[in-house]
């Protein structure tokens, strides 16, 4: 994906994921979750929403190998910049919540790359061939922790925020 570069990769994300993705037993979740959540939407726009979704996970995935790239070339827009800024000044960690809107990896970048240390809790992926290559992918973006969830991770983070990362 770093070799093709920011648009190419995220572009060919979203086309393997648009293409695949339907085929997958996944699918039938996505479809009977989008039944339940819009019980009067016609199957068409189920369709092409639940297709939406998976060129938006497809992308999301892809840009996660370049974020660092999306970062220096500064593609995110942060609105309040000034924030991030006086807590990076001030030296006292804060704890983010974040929702899982677009690329959730950008909320992590945008917080690193703003000069705030930063750790965030997960759940590692199923496949651990896939798990190091996310890791890798935040860590060139500088995120350096990865709590797990659960007590272990409650506690790294705490041990993270009594060094001063938010």
């Amino acid at each position: 994906m770093r070799l093709l570069g920011v648009e190419r990769a995220s572009a060919l994300g979203g086309w393997l994921l648009r293409t695949l993705g339907p085929k997958t037993g996944t699918q039938r979740t996505v479809m009977r979750n989008l039944r339940i959540a819009f019980p009067d939407m016609p199957d068409d726009e189920r369709e092409a929403l639940a297709l939406a979704q998976w060129e938006q996970t497809g992308r999301a995935f892809a840009e996660t190998a370049v974020m660092d790239i999306l970062v220096k070339q500064c593609r995110i827009e942060v609105v309040g910049l000034e924030r991030l800024h006086a807590i990076r000044d001030s030296g006292k960690p804060v704890v983010f919540a974040g929702g899982h809107f677009a690329n959730i990896e950008t909320l992590a970048a945008t917080i690193t790359g703003s000069g705030v240390p930063c750790q965030i809790t997960y759940r590692a992926a199923n496949n651990p061939y896939v798990d190091a290559q996310i890791i890798a992918a935040r860590a060139r973006y500088g995120v350096k922790l990865f709590a797990p969830k659960g007590g272990d991770g409650a506690r790294e983070l705490l041990a993270g925020m009594a060094r001063g990362e938010s």
